[in-house]
């Protein structure tokens, strides 16, 4: 019982600690990084592993959000999909000691497949980390929050090994002792092809899970990744009255290729999860399905502040914890705006129209509006965005305002008509507000 105690005030205690400590100094963090794994598993399936990760400095220290999740599926897109959502604060105490205090919230779901019961996690955890020689140690314990599958507490070891023996490969691990009787654990071998792109192998146990080993590539926002990283953005919006839904929440990179002040490629990977709302709002979060709109575009500048090409859709919806087929559509097509990303609140005026042919539905049309006030340090503006086919159509207003320099922090408030949602109220316009937090790489054109 002593030590179960011990481990459930552990956390709470370091960080009481670690506030009340002179700082002595800061660690060069960037503002915001973001990754992109792709690869196998020893099971033959494929995985995809998006990860974002925003930085905010505080007087005394570095408060953090990550978002990561871990998908697995099989030829016909069935698989577990971990989402992993944490929010922490980091405390430099010297050059040798930092202590780090976070909330992991870990929640699995089956694509494709029927499953009644969801894994949900919720881990406090506190690490001691000692830096020395490029190795990062971290040492530390904690307990869970909820009924996290009866779990008590936790013990936690994990090393970062960077350039092993001055080399391009890299060692990380991560090992978890749960009430003294399961052992869960995670090692990592890595190969630098250079700073922003990684081969690696992982061999890992995760909760209520088999071994597995996991081969494959990974991009980074690091090196020369900021040739080609665009932008990448988290956005998630909460639906204050509306029954069948209560969260929407949306991930997105962009990458960019042919940089010049004619020509732009532009590969966008859009992730979009809305969560059912069940018995009540705070319940548990059970998310309906992923979606993927995936798109490549070709642009040439026509004049000063005009763009014109061609855009390759493909969109793909993968329901979640249900007996049901994916569903995809793929379009081409043909679209005019007067900046690069319409997102971007570089222009008093910004619109975007596009058209084409579906495969699936005959035609898409959109067509997107915004107006802001370009000002500092706060940007007050609003959207509205209109999308139709033959089988559904989509439109939205949004009003928000734009904080921040590295990483852009943007609350809104909206109306939102999205005809997919499955239900039948879905074609309830629905009120919504939320945060939108998002890194441009390129120089505004």
């Amino acid at each position: 019982m002593g030590k179960i105690l011990f481990s459930k005030w552990l956390p709470i205690l370091i960080l009481i600690i670690s506030l009340s400590i002179p700082i002595w100094a800061q660690t060069n963090t960037p503002p915001a990084s973001a990754s992109l794994e792709i690869g196998g598993d020893s099971d033959e399936r494929r995985f995809f592993r998006p990860r974002l990760r925003f930085n905010f400095p505080l007087s005394r220290g570095l408060f953090y959000f990550n978002m990561d999740y871990y998908q697995r599926i099989n030829s016909r897109l069935q698989g577990e999909v971990d989402f992993w959502f944490s929010i922490g604060y980091q405390r430099s105490l010297s050059k040798t000691f930092s202590l780090e205090a976070e909330i992991n919230h870990l929640c699995r779901h089956v694509t494709s497949r029927r499953q009644s019961g969801i894994l949900d996690i919720n881990e406090v955890v506190t690490k001691l980390r000692i830096h020395h020689a490029g190795i990062i140690l971290g040492l530390g314990g904690g307990s869970f929050l909820g009924p996290s599958e009866g779990h008590n507490h936790l013990w936690v070891w994990d090393l970062q090994a960077p350039h092993l023996l001055d080399s391009e490969f890299s060692f990380g691990s991560e090992v978890k002792l749960i009430d003294f009787k399961k052992i869960l654990y995670e090692f990592e071998l890595a190969c630098a092809l250079d700073q922003s792109l990684d081969l690696f192998v992982r061999y890992s146990k995760h909760y209520a899970y088999s071994p597995l080993t996991y081969l494959g590539i990974r991009f980074k926002s690091a090196g020369k990744a900021g040739d080609y990283m665009g932008k990448y953005r988290f956005m998630t919006g909460v639906y204050p009255f509306y029954e069948a839904h209560k969260i929407i929440a949306e991930n997105e990179f962009k990458l960019e290729f042919l940089k010049s002040p004619e020509r732009r490629v532009l590969l966008t990977l859009h992730g979009i999860i809305p969560v059912l709302r069940k018995r009540n709002f705070l319940g548990p979060f059970r998310p309906e399905e992923i979606r993927y709109p995936l798109s490549m575009e070709y642009l040439r500048s026509i004049t000063d502040g005009l763009w014109a090409g061609g855009y390759c859709r493909y969109h793909i919806s993968m329901p979640l914890d249900i007996d049901e087929e994916f569903g995809s559509s793929m379009g081409i097509g043909l679209a005019v705006r007067n900046q690069i990303y319409f997102y971007r609140f570089d222009n008093p005026i910004r619109f975007e129209l596009y058209a084409g042919h579906n495969f699936s539905h005959s035609f898409d049309i959109g067509f997107r509006l915004g107006l802001n006030s370009v000002a500092k340090p706060a940007n007050i503006g609003g959207d509205i965005q209109w999308e139709i086919n033959p089988d559904q159509w989509t439109g939205q207003i949004h009003i928000q305002a734009e904080f921040g320099r590295e990483v852009k922090i943007r609350p809104y408030v909206g109306y939102q008509y999205l005809d997919w949602l499955k239900d039948n109220r879905a074609s309830v316009g629905k009120l919504v507000f939320g945060i939108e937090l998002v890194k441009f790489f390129s120089c505004a054109l």
